[in-house]
Parts: C-alpha cells; sequence; structure tokens
C-alpha cells in the first residue's frame, strides 16, 4: 500500500572525526550500502533533512 514502510534509519551512536562532532546511522537498505550498513552523519549539518 502507499502506506506501507520500506525502508529506515537508526541513530546508534556518535563520534568525532577531525574535530567535527557525527552520529553513527544503520540503514536498512543491507551491509552492502555505506560502510557496511551505515553512515556517519554530522551533527551540526542540515544533511538530508535529518541531522
Amino acid at each position: 500500500t502507499a502506506h506501507a514502510l520500506d525502508h529506515a534509519a537508526l541513530a546508534v551512536g556518535y563520534g568525532e572525526e577531525k574535530g567535527v562532532p557525527y552520529w553513527i546511522v544503520k540503514n536498512s537498505w543491507s551491509a552492502m550500502w555505506g560502510e557496511e550498513g551505515y553512515i556517519k552523519i554530522a551533527m551540526k549539518d542540515d544533511n538530508c533533512g535529518v541531522a
């Protein structure tokens, strides 16, 4: 249906790289996506309308 969910993302941690804080996010698209299913999203930027 048009209302069925087919994608999910979950914030599972955080870190800092080169002085930039980021969220670690697990994506539901499989380990073939991103860094084995995870992505780092900068905390203080408006990335993809989610951070």
